[in-house]
């Protein structure tokens, strides 16, 4: 049964819908540093740059500042504040972004569950706008002789009040380790979808680096 609903997770963001571009390949990267204040609220600061057009541009960064207060041991809230610029295609725009993160967790014959329930204040270029992003995601630690870590899945689907739908999903599959005291370090594959006026779809190589100090 696992091994179904894994599938499943992984075929919603391969459905192609009308007219599609070529399907780009890109690299996307994260730097994430945490402190953590005491042993329910912690801080960080994040940063990603996306390379699209078959890796040969930086079509993506930002900057996010933000805490994460968990709750219990199955409720984490988190509240960030983002700045953006993104070319996709043609297009160069400017995002300011508050973000409203609860995160429900639980633990099952050794598999972690989360489903992450992420609500976007955007305003991109002086017009507002509200996104809705649903992640489902599923995690376990592997461990043999000198080999240990995080295996995961997710998929995550966008539904963007402007134009009113459901409009990008991103299925993804990736590892994580910790490599040395205070850094982890993660690498994974996504696919990703875009509707628009055509449908803009890419393969992703993605890592991020994660300190703690």
């Amino acid at each position: 049964m696992l091994g179904f609903f894994l599938a499943d997770i992984l075929v919603l963001g391969i459905a192609d819908r009308g007219k599609a571009l070529e399907t780009d390949t890109a690299y996307w990267n994260m730097f994430v540093l945490k402190h953590k204040l005491n042993e329910k609220l912690g801080i960080h600061l994040k940063s990603e740059q996306w390379f699209l057009d078959d890796v040969s541009r930086l079509g993506l960064y930002n900057f996010t500042p933000g805490a994460k207060y968990s709750w219990s041991e199955h409720v984490d809230f988190e509240l960030n504040y983002r700045f953006q610029r993104l070319k996709l295609l043609d297009e160069l725009t400017t995002e300011h972004r508050v973000e409203i993160i609860p995160s429900l967790k639980g633990e099952w014959a050794g598999f972690k569950f989360e489903l992450r329930n992420r609500l976007e204040l955007r305003n991109i270029d002086g017009e507002n706008s509200l996104r809705l992003r649903e992640r489902i995601q599923i995690k376990r630690n592997f461990k043999h002789k000198n080999w240990d870590f995080d295996y995961y899945i997710s998929n995550e689907i966008f539904f963007d009040s402007d134009p009113n739908d459901f409009n990008q999903n991103r299925a993804k599959a990736g590892i994580s380790k910790e490599v040395a005291p205070g850094l982890n370090m993660g690498l994974y594959y996504m696919y990703w979808t875009i509707e628009g006026k055509e449908l803009f779809k890419a393969n992703v190589i993605g890592t991020v680096f994660l300190f703690l100090f």
